[in-house]
């Protein structure tokens, strides 16, 4: 036997018990028996009635308290407060008063609205209570009554998290949900690691190939602007000093140009190997081969140095 049944049973002894109503014992005990079927097979609808029309018979305090139970069963909040008050009273036991104390207590914590703070990053994630949109973070608290809420965070390129959050009547709660991308570390084929490696070795060679075109050209214009300069007045083609100084200028800016666009052909060459030999065709191993660069002007040119780790 549970210990509401013991309670209860005590109840309708106490309330058939006072020789003040001996002349209605019998009928108010028939109904309070049947009252008493009805709360523990949770027909509380019935059992409410039930214990109404057995406070209209016979006058017990503590008809009140279970009419407050009832009401309490069945959700009706401000009326079970009402009727446990009522109770409070004209009530006599000390055990039963101290329930129906505590009851209120808890009863006005349920009723006063808790506050939700959802603290979802990143901004602009979309926010459900529920089936509610409520809004996309970051979101203004919101005020609830007591419950256990479901709490489901979209992002579009982010997926979706669902918790659940619980508040507590008077209380403020804090609920942290942060997205993060999907762990995709190890999820390259060979195939992407081969895409890859080729992608850095064929745009290391062509940057490579045009940047040594370009230096041989600039060094065999200016070979020839050095010719024609130094040339006879007389001779076919001949430059004057101002226009050989724009073409030094135009050729050994190729020249320049051309030796970068080689050097880093060729580190991005150097680079691709590397990558490929380091990695020893393992798609999974960990590795950078740029973490830093560092470019340095040269006579005619230009140094880059390149680092990495695996």
């Amino acid at each position: 036997m549970s210990r509401s049944t013991v309670t209860i049973g005590i109840i309708t002894a106490a309330m058939v018990a006072g020789p003040a109503f001996a002349e209605k014992t019998e009928s108010a005990q028939q109904i309070i028996s049947k009252a008493e079927a009805a709360f523990i097979a949770k027909d509380f609808k019935t059992a409410l009635r039930l214990y109404q029309r057995a406070r209209a018979v016979k006058r017990s305090p503590l008809l009140s308290y279970m009419v407050a139970r009832c009401y309490e069963s069945m959700g009706r909040l401000v009326e079970a407060i009402a009727a446990y008050e009522a109770y409070l009273k004209v009530g006599t036991d000390e055990a039963v008063l101290g329930r129906a104390i505590a009851s209120v207590r808890l009863l006005r914590q349920r009723m006063a609205k808790g506050t939700l703070v959802l603290q979802v990053t990143p901004f602009g994630s979309r926010i459900f209570i529920g089936e509610r949109e409520v809004g996309q973070a970051p979101l203004i608290p919101q005020q609830l009554v007591p419950g256990e809420y479901p709490i489901r965070v979209t992002h579009p390129s982010l997926g979706s998290n669902a918790s659940r959050a619980i508040v507590r009547g008077g209380e403020t709660t804090s609920h942290v949900v942060a997205l993060a991308p999907p762990d995709v570390s190890g999820a390259l084929s060979q195939g992407d690691v081969n895409v890859g490696i080729i992608g850095v070795l064929a745009s290391g060679l062509a940057l490579g190939l045009g940047g040594a075109i370009a230096t041989i050209t600039a060094e065999v214009e200016l070979q020839a602007i050095g010719d024609r300069a130094g040339a006879s007045p007389n001779a076919p083609g001949p430059m004057t000093q101002r226009q050989a100084q724009e073409d030094i200028d135009h050729w050994g800016t190729v020249r320049t140009v051309g030796g970068v666009m080689a050097g880093v052909g060729v580190a991005a060459a150097v680079a691709g190997t590397l990558w490929w030999v380091l990695q020893e065709g393992d798609p999974k191993r960990q590795g950078t081969i740029i973490d830093s660069a560092a470019m340095t002007p040269l006579d005619g040119g230009a140094g880059l140095s390149l680092q990495g780790r695996f």
